[in-house]
């Protein structure tokens, strides 16, 4: 029992580094509510420099570790993958502004990755900076008040296609 509360313990305290790393960079966020390609980078950056490896959990249970030392500096994922993750955590945002059930929308996101021959560590990052961007993202838009009816309707729709391995980056000017 001691062990599964370090771990939960454990789990908070990264969870409580990347929101703050997702604070951070909400100065970043543009107007639109779309991350920019340098904003993208920085939570990239980010999350390798505070955490990622020793903090993430794997499906499995484990924590996910670098099978080398020199893999602590490096995305496990390319940047096309990284984006991708990127855009999921955007529209999920708007999702959760708009009070719709995005979690189908991204289990369906990550049981793709898999089915692409993502490893259990590409898939776990790309989870983190999925929460990192939806994160950042509703925290801008929470501060332009209510979801329209129009965008609630079309971020609906969205959430329930499945993802696909070019996923476009939402709008949220309505």
């Amino acid at each position: 029992m001691k062990d599964s509360r370090r771990a939960v313990a454990s789990r908070s305290l990264f969870i409580l580094g990347v929101m703050s790393v997702a604070a951070a960079l909400l100065s970043s966020v543009a107007v639109s509510g779309v991350l920019s390609q340098d904003t993208r980078k920085k939570i990239v950056d980010e999350v390798l420099r505070n955490g990622f490896w020793g903090h993430a959990y794997l499906s499995d249970g484990r924590l996910a570790q670098p099978s080398a030392e020199s893999e602590r500096e490096v995305s496990p994922l390319t940047v096309r993958q990284a984006d991708r993750a990127i855009d999921v955590g955007e529209l999920t945002a708007i999702g959760v502004w708009c009070t719709i059930d995005w979690k189908p929308f991204y289990l369906a996101y990550t049981k793709s990755l898999r089915g692409e021959g993502l490893t259990e560590t590409q898939v776990a990052f790309a989870g983190v900076l999925h929460g990192v961007s939806q994160a950042s993202v509703f925290k801008s838009l929470e501060k332009r008040g209510r979801c329209s009816d129009q965008l609630r309707e079309s971020t609906r729709q969205r959430l329930q296609t499945p993802p696909t391995k070019s996923a476009d980056s939402p709008k949220v000017n309505s």
